[in-house]
């Protein structure tokens, strides 16, 4: 029996090494090192080898949900995020007898569990319900997928003055203040919707028993008569005495029930600037030298373009003739309006006796990338 056990032993201690050797190797063009072989494992593999699934990120499994460092650490400093928001000033005296890591270990649980959920019921989310749901990103977020991103309406943040999202303005915000990609924030947001969606299709199908209707009922209007007498301490506290010893020790076992913040004394004059606008002259160099180092934050405007067109209009009904002639026109016209400093109203003019109907439009200014 000792024998046999020492065979496999080798024999594993062999497949260990080779695969160890393999990582001094080039395969492909790159280097195959320890890391690329345990992510190539199966996910069940690495469940089953600790030290393996460490290295591959995986600290935690929920039925076929892998969760990895960076999600459980996203996730754990949004509850803290959410924590702080809930108590405010309170927050350092709450937040002692709260377990963060067991908030968050019980959150993406439940989370995916639900996900799990809605997977066997077939929940998905169209493409309109998706897009619909990161523009009113906070305020559809039900309780279960609160910690998955922070909370803050990226989408409407990240708009324009013109109405429109800037992209590059929704990454930075998602990355600088979410710690996530679009494309995790897409993902975040659409599983968002499919746990809300399961939660309705739940709740509508949720049967209550008379029994329970009953003790529903008895909960909310029972009433019971309650005698007490209530003890003011004022009236007690010239009878107690407490040593400085005693205090002093109190204090020691207690003392962050007494932390203040830091605060400081500030003596301030306020001035209305606009006694002195008269009396300021500042010097077209300083404005100058402001401009230039505040203009990418202060001053910056989109590159824009002004668009016009000449439009030869012909009923699509028209014969192939009267369309070469009608071409013929539109590229005369083009030629015209090729040339430097060409006056469009003026060359629609030219051409306005012709057959066709010829009429000039001033279309505005375009920034780069919104003319097709």
């Amino acid at each position: 029996m000792m024998n046999f056990i020492r065979q496999k032993l080798k024999f594993l201690m062999w497949f260990v090494a080779i695969f160890f050797v393999a990582g001094l190797f080039f395969v492909g063009g790159r280097t195959i090192g320890f890391e690329w072989i345990v992510k190539s494992l199966p996910v069940s593999l690495l469940v089953s080898m600790p030290g393996c699934a460490r290295s591959a990120g995986i600290i935690m499994r929920v039925g076929d949900y892998n969760v990895d460092l960076e999600e459980f650490q996203r996730v754990r400093e949004n509850t803290i995020e959410i924590a702080r928001f809930q108590y405010k000033d309170n927050f350092n005296t709450y937040a002692k007898n709260i377990d963060f890591d067991q908030e968050a270990i019980d959150s993406i649980t439940k989370y995916a569990l639900l996900l799990q959920e809605a997977d066997k019921r077939r929940i998905y989310v169209s493409k309109w319900e998706l897009d619909k749901a990161i523009r009113e990103f906070p305020y559809i977020m039900p309780d279960e997928a609160a910690s998955r991103v922070k909370l803050y309406p990226y989408y409407s943040m990240a708009k324009s003055q013109d109405g429109k999202l800037n992209q590059n303005t929704f990454k930075y915000l998602l990355s600088t203040y979410g710690k996530i990609t679009p494309e995790e924030f897409s993902e975040e947001v659409e599983n968002a919707v499919r746990i809300s969606k399961l939660k309705e299709v739940i709740s509508g199908s949720a049967l209550v028993s008379d029994l329970e209707i009953k003790q529903e009922y008895k909960k909310q209007n029972e009433k019971a008569t309650i005698k007490y007498i209530e003890l003011k301490h004022s009236d007690f506290r010239k009878e107690v005495k407490a040593s400085d010893a005693e205090i002093e020790e109190y204090f020691k076992e207690n003392i962050l029930d007494y932390k203040v913040e830091d605060k400081v004394n500030i003596s301030f004059i306020k001035i209305d600037p606009k006694i002195f606008e008269d009396k300021i002259q500042i010097p077209d160099a300083e404005v100058k030298s402001y401009y230039e180092a505040n203009k990418e934050e202060e001053y910056f405007e989109p590159e824009k373009v002004k668009a016009r067109h000449i439009l030869v209009r012909i009923d699509s009904s028209a014969s192939t003739e009267d369309k070469t002639k009608a071409r013929a026109l539109a590229e005369n016209i083009l030629g015209e309006a090729k040339k430097p400093n060409a006056d469009f109203p003026a060359i629609a003019e030219k051409f306005a006796n012709e057959p066709f109907e010829v009429k000039h439009e001033d279309l505005g200014y375009f920034e780069r990338g919104k003319m097709v």
